[in-house]
């Protein structure tokens, strides 16, 4: 396996928490019930991307760790 470099690392990480941020603020909006957004769009364009991001991120760990 390809050892991942500084500049990548840090790529995800950023992704990872801009999408959790925006997963936070889509879910408090639609709790106090002032979402903007569909339930379609929220699942396609928020929820759905955080998931694969977290996703890929334990996947990764647990593979580096065994």
């Amino acid at each position: 396996m390809e050892p991942v470099d500084k500049e990548e690392r840090f790529s995800w990480k950023a992704a990872t928490v801009i999408m959790l941020l925006l997963s936070l603020f889509a879910l408090t909006m639609t709790l106090l019930g002032m979402n903007p957004f569909t339930l379609l769009f929220n699942v396609a364009l928020v929820y759905l991307p955080t998931v694969i991001l977290l996703g890929s991120t334990l996947f990764k760990r647990t593979k580096q760790s065994s």
